[in-house]
């Protein structure tokens, strides 16, 4: 049996009691004193019959006191056609009288001691049985004294029975009527108290399978104990998704610092096989440059060695990155001013001659006299390489990308970096700094190259962020300015 057809049922059992128990005490209360009016009625009866036997004319009182036949028989004939227009009077069924010797004068007297105790009394008596009211009245002579008595029989409970019996109705129509209210006004408050303990009983049995993401239970406006209950509820599986959302990040950082790591391990194992011919690249590179060549060949030398030692220095960035052990601030020695124009157009040169972007235009808008800031030029160069392939990767290949400056809060320069492409993911945007993190299609991209912008850019003091754009995305870099730490 479910809670709300216990709580139904308890209710209408409590209900029918409480009416029935208050109907039954009201009709017991009503049952005496009604019967107490008819026998203070029939006493009044009595008395007031007594009264008129006893001023008959032609002294029946005397007759009764002196006992001789000849009065007795006369006065037992005045009474007897007295009494006999009694009969049906006030539900009169029967009527006796008796001397003060309790010698029968009218009716069938009977031996019940009714006349014995009225005469003796002195006052009207009423006796009931069996539905029928017995009254005895003594009858008082004119000469004063006792002549007599009479007993009046009264047919008493008919009425009284139908007045039950109608009352009895009318509880039970009261009964059905105002259990049926209660019932109705029961079951709403019922329907309104169980309705959010099955809510919060549903909620918690999906809590406890491992679904926290069940919709917040609603116990109604101004529900008091429930509302606190059901808001504790609430707080409880917000907090419990929070935490589960909180391990799942820092299991996912787990994952991606165990990931580092092996990086690092197998960047320390062919480290040195990718620095010996770098190293030998370089030499023979050099040995070309001492030889002379026109223009054109030397231009390309160069080019070849400054990519050449662009690879050296990625590799050891890479390694460095992927040290767990390497601490926050830790490129500090390699700070220099340097001008973000500059390095701008330093990686255009570098980026045009590449597929992907004969199709992309740069736009320049740094204003000329925006300072230098503190960083290196070649891990800044880096830098903006990395976010201005992933805008040629993001446009297709095909779109505009405006690199903007000023100046902001505090001894900070702003350098953001807009592309034209279709923007970044709302669900992509918390973990599009996280490593190994990638939107590219598999073999496109390792996930590494934001993360080791972000590195680079705290390293000098800075943040990177992505922020609001009406169309594409927008990278913001904020770095420190150039201060002269001898002066």
């Amino acid at each position: 049996m479910s809670l709300q057809t216990r709580l139904l049922a308890g209710l209408s059992l409590l209900v029918f009691l409480a009416i029935a128990s208050t109907g039954w005490l009201t009709l017991e209360v009503a049952r005496g004193r009604l019967e107490q009016a008819e026998e203070e009625q029939a006493r009044a009866l009595g008395e007031a019959v007594a009264g008129v036997l006893g001023g008959l004319p032609g002294e029946p009182g005397a007759g009764l006191q002196a006992g001789a036949d000849q009065a007795l028989r006369e006065s037992a004939r005045r009474v007897r056609a007295a009494v006999e227009s009694l009969r049906g009077v006030g539900g009169v069924t029967d009527v006796a009288v008796v001397d003060v010797l309790r010698r029968p004068l009218a009716g069938e007297p009977g031996d019940d001691g009714g006349f014995a105790a009225a005469l003796a009394e002195g006052e009207a008596i009423a006796r009931r049985s069996r539905g029928v009211l017995s009254v005895y009245a003594p009858i008082r002579a004119q000469a004063g004294g006792i002549a007599g008595a009479i007993r009046l029989r009264v047919a008493v409970g008919r009425t009284l029975g139908e007045a039950v019996r109608g009352s009895l109705g009318l509880l039970l129509a009261l009964t059905l009527t105002d259990g049926g209210l209660i019932l109705l006004f029961g079951a709403l408050f019922v329907r309104g108290l169980v309705r959010p303990l099955e809510a919060l009983s549903g909620a918690a049995a999906r809590v406890a399978e491992g679904h926290l993401d069940v919709e917040p239970v609603r116990a109604g406006a101004g529900d008091g104990e429930l509302g606190a209950l059901a808001g504790a509820f609430n707080r409880m599986t917000a907090s419990l998704r929070e935490q589960r959302a909180n391990l799942v990040a820092a299991q996912a950082q787990v994952v991606a610092q165990e990931k580092l790591a092996t990086v690092g391990r197998l960047a320390a194992g062919v480290a040195h096989e990718i620095g010996n011919p770098l190293t030998a690249v370089l030499g023979y590179v050099e040995l070309l440059l001492a030889e002379p060549h026109d223009p054109s060949t030397i231009d390309t030398l160069r080019r070849v060695r400054a990519e050449t030692e662009r690879i050296h220095r990625i590799v050891h960035d890479l390694l460095e990155y992927a040290r767990t052990s390497r601490a926050p601030g830790s490129l500090d020695e390699e700070r220099e001013p340097v001008r973000v124009a500059d390095v701008l157009r330093a990686a255009i040169d570098l980026l045009r001659p590449q597929p992907r972007f004969r199709e992309v235009t740069v736009r320049d808008e740094l204003p000329p006299e925006l300072p230098p800031i503190a960083a290196s030029t070649h891990r800044l160069l880096q830098v903006l390489l990395n976010l201005l392939l992933n805008a040629a990767d993001a446009m297709r290949g095909a779109g505009e990308v405006v690199v903007r400056g000023r100046l902001g809060d505090g001894n900070a320069a702003q350098i953001e970096v807009a592309d034209s492409g279709p923007g970044v993911a709302p669900e992509d945007r918390a973990r599009l700094f996280d490593p190994f993190f990638t939107t590219k299609q598999p073999g496109a991209g390792t996930g590494l190259g934001l993360a080791v912008c972000r590195s680079l850019v705290e390293g000098w003091g800075g943040t990177i962020e992505l922020v609001p754009s009406e169309q594409g995305a927008t990278f913001r870099l904020t770095l420190p300015l150039w201060t002269d730490p001898t002066s």
